[in-house]
This record gives structure tokens, sequence and C-alpha cells, in this order.
């Protein structure tokens, strides 16, 4: 059975309805996986092997029964620790939370809960999801599957790893600054950012159903929820699954969405962005993407490349989105039970004695920082009028009919505490959710040392099916994800 560990989800479901296998076959296949080789990843968190295998069971004997079934029944699944699950805890990693058992159920959840999909575990995630280094101090640090030295990514740190070792065919996460893509590519597999406010948020850490239902524009969040998955054939089935409004989110809108297999007809690309504060992609990143050019050149595609300093001004564009917002600072969010004094937080943070990570120590002097900038309101103003600018320029090139390749990250996934020393490359990622267009992570080739290779294909808002079609594409010449040596 360890040949359905490389399927795609649809595919796993197609062989439980065709009764090739059965849904506690392929669910005792998973939990196999990630009892093996979780003690060294550390990236599922809480466990549902038990009342999973009873649904399981369950489902393989209804299975003789039933003429038709939902679209994923009886495949395992996983899901990101912040968003609810009824019964399960919801810390956000943070440990003022680390008691917090779930009273409601995420929306996105309940949709794959519907359609069949039976959950493994809950998967690891950074302190409040502030970090692209899953790391906290409730559940400790997650690894990549391809070398446990190395960072698995954040904030969906848990399910890029699960997923990229196999033991998932896929998982819900989440996104604000490169959450779902930047895990997928250090993990090698595949993840969507959809198009701003076509999936409810509903659930997400840290409010609740009520809290979310009665947000003001201002204070609504840039996050967004999406799939990550082993095989790009799963992602346009599992956002029309997820997609729509709920009642609750104020955001979530019922969009026309496209789901034909329609082809961009022309493909921009940057495979040296020049950003104020962030890396350069490095060799091997370009020469991957440039060989993807390449390719879709040969097959027919037009091609042009975007100016290198297209997006330069993207750190503080990104950052301005969520200085114009009314919301807590990070400090009193971080800190809710008692005020937080950075300066002697400082003090216990070098002697490790802190209840909170080093990032969102950082990010809580950044914001404090922001928040005290004379004339605020004047340099808001500025930025947002700059990335209003951005986006017509963006809108004009791709004309809803093109698409942009773009590196995930400037590098694979890099040694665990490396991204301290860039901080900031989390914007390759983080300026499409400013921008709100939609975002697919593809794997497209491997290092020399042997970790995998992203590229991101951007495309216009509300025609994500552009850039899943694309990687679907893409799949097909370049392998897709290819399991971890170690265990393959």
């Amino acid at each position: 059975m360890e040949s359905i560990l490389k399927l795609s989800a649809f595919e796993i479901a197609a062989l439980i309805k065709n009764k090739e296998t059965t849904p506690l076959e392929v669910y005792d296949t998973h939990v196999d996986l990630i009892q093996k080789y979780n003690p060294i990843l550390n990236a599922a968190v809480e466990f549902n092997f038990e009342e999973g295998r009873k649904k399981a069971k369950k489902y393989t004997e209804e299975l003789t029964q039933l003429e038709s079934v939902p679209a994923l029944f009886g495949v395992p699944f996983t899901c990101k620790e912040m968003l609810a699950i009824k019964g399960f805890k919801r810390t956000g990693g943070s440990v003022y939370y680390k008691n917090h058992i779930s009273q409601e159920t995420a929306t996105v959840f309940q949709r794959i809960d519907q359609a069949g999909g039976i959950l493994l575990a809950t998967t690891n995630i950074p302190e409040f999801g502030f970090w692209f280094e899953t790391k906290n101090q409730v559940y400790g640090r997650t690894s990549n599957p391809y070398n446990e030295k190395r960072t698995s990514g954040g904030s969906s740190g848990g399910e890029g790893a699960l997923i990229g070792l196999g033991a998932s065919p896929f998982g819900l996460a989440s996104d604000i600054g490169g959450s779902i893509r930047i895990p997928a590519s250090f993990c090698g597999v595949f993840g969507h950012k959809p198009s701003a406010g076509i999936i409810p948020l509903t659930g997400h850490f840290p409010l609740s159903h009520e809290e979310l239902k009665n947000l003001t524009p201002k204070k609504y969040p840039m996050t967004t929820v999406g799939p990550i998955c082993r095989s790009a054939k799963d992602l346009l089935p599992l956002v029309k699954i997820i997609k729509g409004p709920d009642g609750i989110d104020p955001k979530c809108q019922s969009i026309n969405f496209n789901f034909e297999k329609a082809k961009p007809k022309k493909i921009f690309y940057c495979a040296n962005p020049l950003i104020h504060g962030a890396s350069q992609a490095s060799e091997e990143v370009q020469n991957n993407i440039l060989k993807a050019v390449s390719y879709l050149k040969e097959v027919g595609y037009k091609t042009e490349e975007l100016p290198h300093d297209f997006f330069i001004k993207a750190i503080e564009l990104w950052f301005n989105e969520l200085n114009k917002m009314d919301r807590v600072s990070f400090v009193e969010l971080i800190s809710p039970e008692k005020k937080l004094n950075l300066l002697q937080e400082l003090p216990k943070m070098i002697m490790g004695n802190s209840v909170h990570t080093l990032p969102t120590f950082i990010l809580s002097i950044i914001d404090n920082f922001n928040q005290s900038i004379q004339d605020k309101d004047v340099v808001i103003e500025k930025l947002s009028m700059q990335l209003d600018d951005l986006r017509n320029r963006l809108s004009h090139i791709l004309n809803n009919e093109n698409v942009l390749l773009f590196p995930t990250q400037p590098n694979p996934a890099p040694l665990h505490n490396h991204l301290f020393t860039t901080p900031f490359d989390f914007i390759y990622c983080g300026i499409f959710n400013a921008l709100k267009n939609p975002s697919t992570q593809v794997p497209i080739g491997m290092s020399s040392n042997e970790l995998p290779i992203g590229m991101q294909i951007v495309g216009p808002l509300y025609h994500d099916h552009l850039g899943i079609n694309l990687a679907e594409e893409m799949e097909m010449a370049f392998g897709g994800w290819i399991p971890p040596k170690f265990k393959s």
C-alpha cells in the first residue's frame, strides 16, 4: 500500500470509489508514516488517529452499500493548528492559549469533512503564525522532511513537512505573507494562496465566529486560507469545495469563479527580482525558473521578462498594509494577560527564559517603531497610493488572461535559525498578499544539495484557475513533488 502515498487526494478518492482500496487501508498507511517520522520532524501536534480510524472503518463498511459517495470520501488530510476544530486545541503556538480547546469549527474544515475527508492530525505553527520558520514554546520546532537540520518554513510549517514527507495527501493552511507558499516550497509540494475574499476565514486564530462576523473592514486581516497538496491536480477541486460565503465572514464573496482548464495567454517572468531589504535569488533558483520559461517557450507560450525592480518597494508596501489596519499592537496581541515590557523581556529572551519566541519579540519592536512614526497617517496614505499604483500596473500586465512566474523564495530551505539573517525574504510571497492576487507555489527542481526549489505562478485577481492549470502542466513537465530520499 506504500504506492498510495504518492497519489493525489482525488486519485485516492477514485480508488476508494472503485473499491480498489478502502478508507481504512488508506488511513492506516498514512498513520504509519506519521508515527514513523513525526518524532524526527515534529510536524503533527495533536493526533486524531483513534477517532479517524473509527470513521475510516465506518466508511469502509458503508462503501459496499452506497451508490454514490462525496468527492473526498475516505481520503485522509491534515489541518493547520490555527484553524478551529471543535474539541481540538487552537493555541496559535502561544503559551497564553496552550490549554484552549475550540468550541467552534472552521468553515473550511467543515466543508472538507462534509466532502468525506478524514482528519489525521493538526499541525505545528510558529508563535501566532508570525514567522516563516515553525517553532514555538508550546510544541517546539518542526524540521524539513528532506533534511532535518533545515527549516520546513512557516507559518504552515507542520503542513508543509507532513505533506512533503508524503504522510498526508493535502492539508488546510493559511497565508498572510507566504505562510502557505513558503513551507510548500521548502518541502517540495504545491500550495495555493487564493484571491482575497473567495474563501471564508471563519475559525482562524485568534477570532471567534462572532468576532469575525462583527469585524469592520479596517480590522479585517490580510490572511487567506488555502490548500497545500502533494499534487497540483488537487488544488482546483479543493478550492471549489472550500470557496464561497458562509454567512459569517463579512468579506467572503460569491465570485463567479472559473474552473475551466483555460491556459494563460502570455507568461511574464522575473527570475531575479530586486527588492529593497530582501536577498537576491540564488543562481540555482534563477536557473530553474529560466528553465521553466524555456520549456514554456518551446511548447508555444509567449513569454516576456518583467523589469527586475518592478516590486522594489514591496517590503514597505506590505508593512504599510498592516499599519493601516485598525488593530491592537503586536505587544498586546502576543501578551493578552499582562502588559509586556520589551526592555524587561530582552534579558529573559537572551537567557532563554522568555515564554515568547525571538521572531515575535523582533516584530513587536518593529511594530512599536512603526506606531511611533511622526506623521504616520501621511506616510500610510502615501504608501497606500503607491500600492494602488503597483496593483494597477500588475493588473494591466496580467489583463485577466496572463500570469507571472516569480521565485517563491530566493533560496531553498535554509538551516534552522538562518532566516534571522534574512528576515525580509518572506516578501517574495508577501507582496502578493498585499496586492490580493492568487499565487500558486510549484516545485520545479532540486538544488545541488538535494533540496526542493519552488516557483510562484501569480495570476489575475479572481482568475485562480490560470495559475493552477499552469501548475498542473508544470507538474507533468518537471515531475512535481519528489518524495524525500530517506523514506522513498
